[in-house]
């Protein structure tokens, strides 16, 4: 044996084997957490309870595991079979925005170890979904789709605050998943009900119609009521009173007068009409 077989008193196969090893205890004793994660350490089954931030992070090998979680909003997409007061079966599409608190990643670990919406955030949605259409006409959960989106919303960031205070005993916790907002997608009825809403909503407009041209006759009779009522005043005034009749014709004439004024060209008639009836005689003014 040459003394390169040799090193550090080892063979050099040994050696080999004692710097792969240790290289791959070295690759198993360090973790990242991409930013927007946060990581739960689990020794031996036990769980610490200090939320591992992202970068770079140290893990005992082989007996200690790193769970990563993103704390990124996140969006998922849903139907719940709902029937609504007047028992019509009614289906909401939604999207959830959701994110899960930094604080809040070991107790969801715990409690719901994976995926937090599958497990919990979700059948809460469904629930409060087919709770809130129970409260409304199936024509008036489309028409109130907002009203729908905001009380289910409320229902569900309500229990995820009260699961949180049950788990921790502290009245002061906040939600376990921080609910973003829940928009209503699509609201879908059976067709017998939306062809009924359809004609309904036909007769809805023409009865809307005929009340409009109803109102504009009523709005048109009552001006040529008023109309007359002062022309009655009027000629009760100009019977009552002689002056007063003297000073309308008066006033007619002037305005007569004022429309031949307009029409006058400026020029001075040539002749004169002179006789009445059939007997008028032009008469030349020069």
């Amino acid at each position: 044996m040459s003394k390169y077989d040799n090193i550090m008193g080892m063979s050099s196969a040994a050696f080999g084997f004692i710097a792969v090893a240790l290289v791959f205890i070295a690759s198993q004793s360090f973790t990242i957490i991409e930013p927007g994660e946060r990581g739960v350490s689990v020794t031996l089954g036990k769980m610490d309870h200090m939320v591992r931030q992202e970068g770079l992070t140290f893990k005992m090998p082989f007996v200690e595991q790193i769970y990563r979680y993103s704390i990124k909003q996140n969006t998922q997409q849903g139907i719940a079979e709902c029937y609504s007061k007047d028992l019509q079966t009614v289906n909401i599409e939604y999207s959830a925005f959701y994110a899960l608190p930094s604080n809040k990643i070991p107790l969801l670990h715990q409690e719901y170890q994976g995926n937090p919406y599958q497990k919990m955030v979700d059948p809460l949605i469904q629930d409060a979904l087919k709770q809130t259409v129970s409260n409304y006409r199936a024509e008036d959960a489309v028409k109130q789709r907002e009203a729908v989106q905001r009380e289910a919303t409320e229902v569900v960031t309500r229990s995820l605050k009260e699961m949180a205070i049950e788990k921790t005993k502290n009245k002061s916790e906040t939600a376990l998943v921080r609910l973003v907002k829940l928009p209503i997608t699509n609201i879908e009825l059976t067709e017998k009900l939306e062809h009924e809403i359809e004609q309904k909503q036909i007769m809805e407009q023409q009865a809307q119609a005929k009340t409009y041209e109803l109102q504009k006759v009523t709005k048109q009779t009552d001006i040529a009521f008023q109309e007359a009522k002062a022309l009655q005043a009027r000629g009760n005034a100009l019977r009552s009173s002689p002056d007063l009749l003297k000073l309308e014709i008066k006033k007619l004439e002037l305005e007569m007068m004022e429309k031949v004024l307009k029409k006058w060209n400026g020029v001075s008639p040539q002749t004169v009409v002179v006789g009445e009836d059939s007997g008028n005689v032009l008469l030349p003014l020069k």
